[in-house]
């Protein structure tokens, strides 16, 4: 079947919030007398909601107490880098903007387990205004669940009036990598410096940083 739409993630593919994520992780553990968390082992909570992490960390890191001020604290952390700056992924960027000009009638969405706030703050920074046709968060639906459940993906289905066979998902993790999947979506995944360890088996593609993402050469291995 013909490619009719892109479906790109958006944390750690085109800007590298999940650097500041795992920055914000290590402040709080820190700051509450555990031993220093290891990139390896925060790698596992990449793309999974912030609820689900705090439970985690603080079981793997024998932090007790109420779980909820811990992660608001972790939040605000996270809020705080972000106004010192969130480095972008210019690859990545260009690759979109490289299918976009290649193939201008693919359409373009962005799926993100993001807030919608964030999500619009995220965008500008990239310089992607204007660029997709709609983009998804979680809160766009009641009882939407967040990746790696398909719930995201399969409403950006429903809303673009199109079958699963007909997109490609770009992901930079496992859990979204399974999210877009589990929908019946071919994925591309793009691992960062915290992903590349991830499992991508369920990925029809997998291109490393620094390699070439040719969209001609994506198109023809995925179809």
């Amino acid at each position: 079947m013909q490619i009719q739409a892109l479906l790109w993630d958006m944390d750690g593919l085109f800007i590298d919030t999940e650097e500041l994520h795992f920055q914000s992780w290590q402040w709080l553990v820190a700051n509450e007398g555990a031993k220093p968390l290891s990139i390896h082992e925060y790698m596992p909570c990449v793309g999974r909601p912030g609820k689900e992490n705090i439970e985690t960390i603080c079981r793997m890191k024998g932090i007790t107490g109420d779980t909820e001020p811990l992660r608001l604290r972790r939040r605000e952390k996270y809020d705080a880098l972000r106004i010192d700056g969130t480095p972008i992924i210019k690859e990545n960027i260009a690759l979109a903007k490289g299918f976009a000009r290649l193939y201008p009638s693919l359409r373009q969405v962005l799926v993100s387990s993001s807030s919608r706030v964030d999500i619009d703050m995220n965008v500008h920074i990239v310089g992607l205004d204007n660029f997709f046709e709609m983009t998804i968060s979680y809160e766009d639906n009641d009882g939407m669940q967040r990746k790696p459940a398909p719930d995201m993906y399969l409403y950006a289905l429903e809303r673009l009036k199109l079958p699963a066979e007909a997109c490609i998902a770009f992901e930079d993790s496992e859990s979204g990598v399974l999210s877009a999947t589990a929908a019946g979506i071919p994925t591309v995944a793009l691992p960062n410096r915290l992903t590349i360890q991830n499992d991508f088996s369920a990925a029809k593609l997998v291109i490393l940083a620094g390699e070439k993402k040719s969209p001609a050469d994506i198109l023809n291995k995925i179809t």
